[in-house]
């Protein structure tokens, strides 16, 4: 039977706690762009984005949650999947990478308005960066970054499903079941 083969890529849109974004200044001229590349052997889609943010960006981060997953088909035997995550820098003071090398040319902090014009500009290395860029500024859903699990991983816990005995329903005044004050 023949082969069929999946290449992975993690992706990571870096929002510092003032809003701008951190953006790739790429390589060979390719333009600004998300941190991101391909997941290495043995890597996890989470570990790919921690690294690429820090080889592309030159900053540490966290990361905050999953903007989506997205797994396209590429021919008969191949496919291609990304995770595209959103984090922030563990130290908003620390300065982006300024010296050039094979992963890119450096990193820069960008408003909305900024990245929308470099894309206007043609600077961009593609319009779905932008379009990322400008869905989390308008408060688009962020996922739990516990919707990527490894196979046979314990599933969340269910959210509590209404009043405990002996508590008031939460409209009637009481606490929820759950809720903490």
């Amino acid at each position: 039977m023949p082969r069929f083969s999946t290449t992975t890529f993690s992706l990571v849109l870096v929002r510092h706690p003032d809003g701008r974004f951190g953006v790739v200044q790429e390589t060979d001229g390719r333009g600004l762009w998300i941190s991101g590349g391909h997941v290495e052997e043995g890597e996890s889609f989470e570990e790919a984005a921690l690294r690429e943010a820090q080889e592309e960006l030159g900053v540490a981060i966290r990361l905050k949650g999953i903007i989506r997953v997205e797994h396209s088909l590429t021919g008969q035997k191949s496919a291609r999947t990304r995770v595209i995550f959103v984090g922030e820098p563990l130290d908003p003071a620390a300065p982006l990478k300024t010296v050039p090398d094979a992963e890119s040319e450096g990193g820069l902090w960008m408003t909305r308005d900024e990245v929308n014009a470099a894309r206007e500009a043609g600077q961009t290395r593609g319009d779905d960066f932008v379009e990322i860029v400008n869905y989390i500024a308008d408060g688009g859903a962020v996922y739990p970054l516990s919707v990527l699990t490894p196979e046979g991983a314990p599933l969340a816990p269910l959210p509590p499903r209404g009043p405990t005995a002996g508590s008031a329903p939460a409209a009637a005044g009481g606490a929820a079941a759950g809720a903490s004050s």
